[in-house]
């Protein structure tokens, strides 16, 4: 995928229809960097921004919200956005959206305005295209998840290394950019096949089939809707997360704390936070253990006598299939050695002979020894398939490893992490700075007091929300399970059971390969970000190992002596250094050949991180990069080391007067490029 032009008209500080051609410049093998400058306010974000939305789209409110003012003060609320790429293949697609509101009387309001979405390929218009539709053919060239690996700026992947519980918010993102989400859904589509099959089988009693059926479906929709909710509720967290860092932006440019309370304040806001996730997890792993593991611990005295019940089943299962199959396998057999090609000189063996020789191997096949019939048939009281089984034996010998030691644990790590925040919370007051505007100072400590509790609660809500949707999770699996018995019960044909065993057998397949490419794949980025680290890290030397668990995708920094390093623990430069590693990681690892742009990449670095970015990252990023600078990260000295990656540079001026910005050809200090 390659961008080829970006208009934007009436969204934030652009005013007018406001093109950037990303063909523009020296199209010279090896110049891949398009660089824009522009001075804070002047639109560098709002581009970023408008390539998003341009793909994903947004709330009514966020576009309202967006409107240049001017427009919006005259009452003109419209606004559109369009962008031209072209994919492998040199196929060209525009997708635009405008947003035009429809209301009789101003001011206009987000309710009222109106969106349309319009996709040419190729030239032709593609009539009736919905905003599913859309997001179908989109995840196809770039999936939403994978995007914020593309498309990112230098304080964002910051922040993505600075939360501990990044890895598992990750997860899905990470598994689509490496093409291991396609495996799954083929898996999860394979699995509704197999279901659907099973539900075409006639059953003897309709009426019990059914009534399960319904409560399966109950289930579903039920979990559908719970799913719903925490999307809606991940939606609150990101945007009260957002508000908190405008106020608190604005706390500290109003008020100017000193530097030594600020730092230490943060300081204890992170312990705070990091203290209260684990508050959580403790919380969710005692009800877990309640609710799962220690009734069955009680019972671990019968373990034994269940495993031999167990066993005994799976041995009479596979005896009696071999008998079953007796017919058709001394057909098979038959069919096999009786070719010409197969037969002594060549020839035809006759009907007779055949007849023989088929009644001779059926009488071996059926003269096997039957262990139920030798060792006495067992009472068949489960009645499991063999994954089952093996399921109910491995939470067996998971209940005998866990013991109550782990329960007492985590209480007392509880008691001991309320002590601790009680502590910090005494420290956060005493560091509090003096207020220098008691009205103004009183109103945000207000606001980002309670932004801080409906964050609270709502995160507190969504966790709550995660475990009731687990356990519908494990009702729809009891649940399917009661009809799988049921579907068992019912005789079918020979085709439906050869076609479903051969669905299982697939799927099992699938499972094992997933496994593998999960393994390699994950093994593959280690490597290659840890050899981006290497190269970009001023402290690399201190560091021997990246390691990514291929399970959590949880991520491990390892020093020489092999002891994890707490990204917390990292400066913000390493951070971004490490995050910008991953990232490019993550490109070389997946198959996905999409442009890279970079919102002001350098702010927050010193100069030798800056210069092993500019010197290394940059040029190696992806076959496009658009990096987008003020004049202080992309300085004169950079930007004469860049010249011969650079395809072309333009810069946003912004006029306060006005409150617009428009585009003009060169960077700065320089004249038109190319």
């Amino acid at each position: 995928m390659r961008l080829l032009k970006l208009v934007i008209e009436n969204y934030k500080c652009f005013k007018g229809p406001t093109e950037i051609d990303f063909t523009a410049g020296r199209v010279e093998p090896g110049r891949n960097i398009f660089l824009i400058g522009g001075m804070n306010g002047a639109g560098k974000t709002a581009i970023m921004e408008a390539i998003n939305i341009c793909l994903y789209g947004a709330k009514k409110t966020v576009i309202h919200e967006r409107i240049n003012d001017n427009q919006r003060n005259k009452q003109n609320a419209r606004c559109s956005i369009e962008l031209c790429f072209e994919t492998d293949g040199a196929v060209e697609w525009t997708v635009k959206r405008s947003w035009v509101s429809h209301g009789l009387f101003p001011p206009p309001s987000a309710n009222q305005l109106n969106e349309n979405l319009a996709v040419v390929v190729g030239g032709k218009k593609t009539s009736g295209m919905s905003e599913s539709r859309w997001a179908d053919i989109r995840d196809t060239i770039i999936p939403k998840t994978a995007a914020q690996f593309f498309f990112f700026d230098g304080e964002k992947i910051q922040e993505m290394m600075a939360d501990e519980r990044s890895e598992q918010t990750l997860k899905d993102s990470m598994e689509a950019v490496l093409g291991i989400a396609v495996i799954r859904k083929l898996i999860k589509d394979m699995k509704n096949i197999l279901k659907e099959e099973r539900d075409n089988r006639p059953p003897t009693s309709e009426k019990d089939i059914n009534v399960e059926r319904k409560q399966l479906e109950a289930l579903e929709a039920k979990l559908a809707k719970k799913t719903e909710l925490i999307e809606q509720a991940r939606d609150d967290i990101n945007e009260f997360q957002s508000e908190l860092v405008a106020l608190d932006k604005t706390f500290n440019d109003k008020f100017s704390p000193d530097q030594k309370s600020q730092e230490k304040r943060d300081k204890l806001r992170r312990q705070e936070a990091r203290l209260e996730s684990r508050r959580h997890e403790i919380d969710k792993e005692i009800k877990e253990y309640a609710e799962h593991t220690l009734p069955l611990s009680l019972l671990i005295g019968y373990f034994p006598e269940l495993r031999r019940q167990l066993d005994a089943e799976r041995r009479v299962v596979r005896s009696a299939a071999v008998q079953d199959e007796a017919d058709s396998l001394a057909t098979a057999i038959v069919e096999a050695t009786a070719r010409p090609e197969t037969v002594c000189c060549h020839r035809e063996m006759s009907h007779s002979a055949r007849e023989e020789l088929r009644n001779r191997v059926l009488a071996v096949l059926r003269g096997l020894p039957d262990e139920a019939e030798q060792s006495g048939k067992p009472l068949e009281l489960f009645q499991l398939s063999a994954a089952d089984a093996t399921r109910v034996s491995d939470r067996l010998a998971e209940i005998e490893r866990d013991g109550p030691s782990r329960f007492n644990s985590l209480l007392m790590e509880k008691e001991d992490i309320a002590s601790k925040l009680e502590n910090i919370k005494e420290e956060v007051r005493k560091a509090s700075i003096a207020d220098s505007d008691k009205n103004d100072f009183t109103k945000l400590q207000s606001d980002i007091k309670s932004y801080s509790a409906q964050l609270s609660r709502r995160s507190d809500e969504r966790s709550r929300l995660i475990d009731e949707h687990r356990k519908i999770e494990e009702q729809i699996e009891d649940q399917q399970r009661k009809l799988d018995t049921l579907y068992r019960d019912f005789a079918a044909t020979k085709e439906h059971k050869a076609f479903i065993t051969r669905s299982q057998t697939l799927i099992n397949l699938l499972n094992e390969y997933l496994d593998l490419v999960r393994k390699s794949k994950v093994a593959t980025l280690q490597e290659r970000t840890f050899e981006m680290y290497r190269r970009l890290a001023s402290k690399s030397d201190l560091i021997r190992s990246v390691e990514i668990d291929s399970e959590s995708y949880r991520i491990a920094i390892r020093n020489v002596m092999g002891h994890d390093v707490a990204k917390h623990n990292l400066s913000a430069g390493e951070k971004e250094v490490f995050a910008i590693s991953l990232l490019w990681g993550l490109a070389q690892t997946s198959e996905l050949k999409l442009p890279v742009v970079i919102d002001t990449p350098l702010s927050r670095l010193d100069s030798m991180h800056r210069d092993r970015i500019v010197a290394d990252y940059f040029p190696n990023a992806a076959t496009q990069v658009i990096v987008l600078s003020t004049d202080t990260e992309v300085d004169r000295s950079y930007f004469s080391r860049l010249e011969p990656d650079l395809q072309n540079t333009i810069s946003l001026q912004f006029d306060k007067a006005r409150k617009l910005t428009t585009i003009e050809e060169g960077y700065f200090w320089e004249q038109p490029y190319g």
